[in-house]
């Protein structure tokens, strides 16, 4: 059985071909194909088992990795996960592959894509990878084999992938978060195969904020080259690459998020204060009734996020400012029936003297107690 093989067919003259011209280029392709014969089908390539072999006996190949990011989306710290979509190529010196190309057969590479790629492989040493932080396994959608005739052996694939995001959340929404893919060879160890990070950067004509969706923004990325090994294996190591990409989230988004809905309560709670809930009766349910809704709306508001906060096991700003609130309203609920009863059953004008004070001091403390506990809560992220 024949195996046909696929040519990349590079045409440099602008323009498009008439009927007669791409008739007698198919022609011309096929008498070429038809003398030079099948050099690149599967049959054609005769590999031996000799080719499963790693290139280098006496000692590890080096391993070339690029990693192209398509697209970074759906970054969700409640589940500490992130996909991305990213193209990888992986190259390495094997001077064995020069034996397939037949003397006189003008190709400099042969090339295979899809199914006939993986069935190539399974006849070729090659690197094997995983992503270790990965939740599942990744989805490759294209996959490629080029063979060089001087050595070069290079392997592409295309894949999807959802990976666990790391950083510290204490500061969430105001946070920076670490999107990491690290890739292990999980089957050569580094006697056989050592991973070399080679190029790390966006998809052609595209900067690390085009491919970053949803609110968050480039900060930096990096490589690092480490070793790790098997649990049931802890003196054989193996080679690692890490592809490191940290993203902020934007200012607006974490402001609307945690800050906004907890200062417009704040204001509120202070504003029903100056209702006068004793001299006028009427008063006194708008008062204390709409201090006990905004504390209902608070509590709601925090079971409505935590899907969205981080699930950790530390307390984070958010938390830090739904408890406070919780506190100050309860407080100023508490206080507001003081007032009442003093009012009708100790002296109205110390009645109302407290209230005044009250209505001054209320907004201050707020704002002190949020400093203080913040400042505390920075010195404990600390430890």
């Amino acid at each position: 059985m024949l195996f046909l093989v696929h040519f990349r067919i590079r045409h440099k003259v602008g323009g498009s071909l008439s009927k007669r011209q791409l008739s007698t280029t198919l022609f011309a392709f096929a008498i070429f194909w038809l003398f030079s014969g099948p050099s690149v089908a599967h049959a054609g390539l005769e590999l031996s088992e000799s080719f499963l072999e790693p290139p280098k006996v006496d000692k590890p190949t080096p391993v070339k990795m690029y990693l192209y990011l398509d697209d970074v989306n759906r970054i969700d710290v409640s589940t500490h996960t992130y996909e991305v979509t990213a193209q990888l190529v992986m190259e390495w010196q094997d001077t064995r592959v020069s034996s397939l190309f037949k003397p006189g057969n003008p190709e400099s590479a042969l090339e295979f894509e899809g199914v006939e790629a993986v069935e190539i492989m399974k006849k070729l040493w090659h690197p094997e990878v995983e992503i270790m932080n990965e939740r599942g396994e990744r989805k490759i959608g294209v996959r490629a084999l080029d063979i060089h005739r001087d050595g070069r052996v290079s392997v592409y694939e295309k894949f999807d992938s959802q990976a666990h995001l790391e950083g510290d959340m204490f500061y969430f929404p105001f946070t920076v978060a670490e999107l990491r893919l690290a890739f292990n060879a999980f089957e050569q160890d580094k006697s056989e195969m050592e991973l070399q990070p080679a190029k790390f950067e966006s998809q052609s004509g595209a900067t690390m904020d085009d491919v970053i969706i949803g609110p968050w923004s480039y900060l930096l990325k990096s490589t690092e080259t480490k070793t790790t090994h098997r649990s049931n294996e802890p003196n054989r190591k193996y080679s690692r690459v890490d592809f490191l990409l940290k993203v902020r989230r934007d200012l607006i988004s974490g402001i609307s998020i945690a800050l906004l809905p907890i200062l417009l309560i704040w204001v509120c709670s202070s504003a029903l204060l100056w209702i006068d809930a004793a001299e006028f009766s009427s008063y006194g349910s708008p008062r204390i009734g709409g201090l006990l809704t905004l504390l209902l709306t608070c509590v709601t508001l925090q079971l409505t996020m935590e899907s969205r906060l981080p699930s950790v096991s530390y307390l984070t700003l958010p938390n830090l400012l739904f408890y406070e609130t919780i506190v100050l309203l309860t407080a100023g609920i508490c206080l507001s029936v003081v007032y009442v009863h003093r009012y009708h059953r100790v002296s109205k004008e110390k009645a109302r003297a407290f209230d005044r004070t009250l209505r001054i001091t209320y907004p201050i403390v707020a704002v002190t107690v949020f400093i203080l506990a913040l400042i505390v809560f920075a010195f404990q992220t600390r430890l």
